[in-house]
């Protein structure tokens, strides 16, 4: 990503990240037009998105990017914008009517040191862009399955407080893996190689870590 500066448009932007099911990133997007025009639809998808009206910026990588590249070009290009706060959709995702304002609301507004603003987990969350600054970015040894965890873990690791926002979100999960015959094929094989990274790389799984820094300070520089 380039350092190149932009002259700030807004103090936020949403980003959509979109792999297969046009059909419900058409719904995710009309979920959130009260943040227009700040929005921007990453198509990750192996033919390109459809032609459409999708009212909204779209980059199309040069190839199809992971989870994580997808999550640190969120980062990087919300701040490259000027931005103070990225939010993230999924493309599964729908939020209720007035609740994304609510949500934007809160970031504005809030004093504590805060990194994440959750709803229905992360379906739809937003981002205090301090944090890139004090954690850095995703770990690109987990390229799907765990980088979430392995990041919020991070996160609350350096101070930043998670803010619940409650749910004013529906959620079809896990409809982008399910959808694709050949990711959930994939993600069969690669999810325990992740899984056991993970462990290595925290002392245990998920909610029953024992290190406080990456492989207990033993990763050499």
């Amino acid at each position: 990503m380039s350092d190149e500066k932009f002259i700030s448009e807004s103090d936020y932007r949403l980003y959509i990240p979109y792999v297969n099911r046009p059909d419900l990133l058409r719904k995710a997007l009309d979920s959130v037009q009260e943040l227009q025009p700040h929005i921007t639809i990453i198509d990750n998808s192996p033919d390109g998105l459809p032609q459409s009206n999708w009212k909204a910026e779209i980059i199309r990588p040069q190839v199809p990017l992971l989870f994580f590249q997808t999550m640190n070009l969120i980062l990087s290009h919300s701040r490259a914008r000027g931005c103070k706060y990225a939010f993230f959709l999924h493309n599964d995702g729908e939020v209720h009517k007035g609740f994304a304002q609510k949500v934007l609301l809160i970031a504005r507004n809030a004093m504590d040191n805060w990194g994440i603003i959750f709803t229905l987990y992360d379906v739809f969350a937003c981002f205090n862009l301090k944090i890139v600054d004090e954690i850095g970015l995703w770990d690109n040894n987990l390229p799907w399955y765990f980088a979430d965890i392995d990041y919020y873990r991070r996160l609350k690791l350096a101070g930043f407080k998670v803010i619940e926002a409650g749910q004013g979100v529906t959620h079809a999960a896990s409809q982008t893996i399910n959808s694709d015959p050949r990711l959930k094929f994939l993600n069969g094989i690669t999810f325990p190689l992740h899984a056991a990274y993970y462990k290595a790389k925290w002392g245990g799984e998920s909610d029953h870590e024992t290190f406080t820094e990456p492989f207990d300070g033993k990763l050499p520089e």
